[in-house]
C-alpha cells in the first residue's frame, strides 16, 4: 500500500474517533470545520469568546457562504458546543467547556 493512502486513511479514522468522542459524529463538514476554526481562534487569542467577523476571516471558512456558517453555528449551539453571548446582535459566541480527554 502506498504510504500516503496510509496515512490518510488514518487520518480518517483519527478524525471518526475525535467526532464520536466530542458528540459530533453527524455534525456536516462545514459544522466541524466552524467549530475548528472556533477552537483555533480561541486557543490563539486565549479567549473563550470569537466574534462572527473572526470567524468569517478564518482561511477554513473564506468559501463557506454566510448562511452556512450561521445554521453551523445554530447547530453547534444546539449539540452544546457553543453558546451566543452578550446582546442579540453581539455576534459573539463562546465555546462550551468539555471535560478532558
Amino acid at each position: 500500500m502506498v504510504t500516503i493512502q496510509s496515512a490518510f486513511s488514518n487520518f480518517m479514522l483519527a478524525l471518526h474517533d475525535l467526532r464520536i468522542k466530542l458528540g459530533l459524529g453527524s455534525a456536516s463538514l462545514i459544522e466541524l470545520s466552524v467549530y475548528a476554526v472556533m477552537i483555533d481562534i480561541s486557543r490563539t487569542n486565549g479567549r473563550d469568546d470569537v466574534s462572527i467577523d473572526e470567524l468569517r476571516q478564518h482561511s477554513l471558512l473564506e468559501n463557506i457562504p454566510k448562511p452556512s456558517v450561521y445554521r453551523a453555528i445554530s447547530n453547534l449551539q444546539t449539540a452544546g458546543k457553543c453558546r451566543h453571548i452578550g446582546s442579540a446582535r453581539s455576534g459573539r459566541f463562546e465555546l462550551e467547556k468539555l471535560p478532558p480527554l
